[in-house]
């Protein structure tokens, strides 16, 4: 079939999203209020584009498949020696260059690959990145997208009907608030999970709901999953994945 440039699937995600994402409304501005900043008389989705699956359901890729498309249509590379999954280029691979960073470089288990992808995007691929087709992409950037969904079996089938209706903006956020997230002094606040680590905090809505769907909800001190059903945490997580995000371009470290 005929390859695509990354030029022209990027031109191609976009007019998918924007097609998606036409007739959702902008979101309340936050209030003066400390205690709920999404309060509005009005249920409405954030302008960072929530997406209403409703209407679609999908087979996402298993680990291993996912893992295989990226070495053969995007360039990455496995290193045996080390037993590492490396970014596209040798000069990733421990074996071959003792600079490389794990973390950075390479990673020692799949799932810590997806999630790096997940945070920072898709690396300019060396070999794959004129040769990989849109449909190709679109489901790398579907198993990355769903990265943080709890629950979510290998190989699922991601039918969100099944949950019934997604849940709206001002329901995130009540469930976030008993995760630990609040709204502070003019901003949103992912509290850090762990002393050393730095607690986040964001003036825009869209860039605290993009932050969130890049690396996970944090589990912060004396917040659990207790806090909320299975249910209500399954619909959160899809509500937070269906952030739109562009991965096809790499953000940095």
């Amino acid at each position: 079939g005929t390859r695509d440039t990354s030029e022209t699937i990027n031109k191609k995600l976009q007019r998918r999203r924007e097609k998606k994402n036409s007739n959702n409304d902008a979101a309340p501005p936050p209030t003066t209020s400390e205690i709920s900043p999404y309060d509005s008389t009005k249920n409405s989705s954030p302008n960072c584009s929530q997406q209403s699956s409703l209407d679609e359901s999908f087979k996402l890729m298993k680990d291993a498949e996912a893992w295989e498309l990226l070495m053969t249509s995007f360039g990455f590379l496995y290193d045996p020696p080390n037993n590492a999954y490396c970014l596209p280029g040798i000069e990733n691979m421990p074996s071959t260059n003792p600079s490389a960073e794990e973390g950075v470089n390479y990673f020692k288990t799949l799932k810590d690959l997806r999630h790096n992808l997940c945070a920072y995007g898709m690396p300019e691929c060396n070999v794959g990145a004129t040769w990989h087709t849109f449909e190709s992409w679109e489901q790398i950037d579907n198993w990355l997208k769903y990265t943080h969904v709890e629950g979510l079996p290998d190989g699922a089938v991601v039918d969100q009907s099944e949950l019934g209706e997604p849940i709206t903006i001002r329901e995130a956020w009540s469930l976030l608030k008993k995760l630990g997230m609040k709204y502070s002094s003019g901003g949103y606040v992912i509290p850090q999970s762990h002393p050393s680590e730095k607690t986040w905090k964001f003036e825009r809505q869209e860039d605290f709901l993009e932050h969130l769907s890049r690396f996970g909800i944090p589990s912060s001190g004396g917040f659990t999953n207790e806090m909320i059903t299975a249910e209500e945490r399954m619909k959160l997580d899809f509500y937070i994945a269906d952030t739109r995000i562009d991965r096809s371009v790499r953000s940095k470290i």
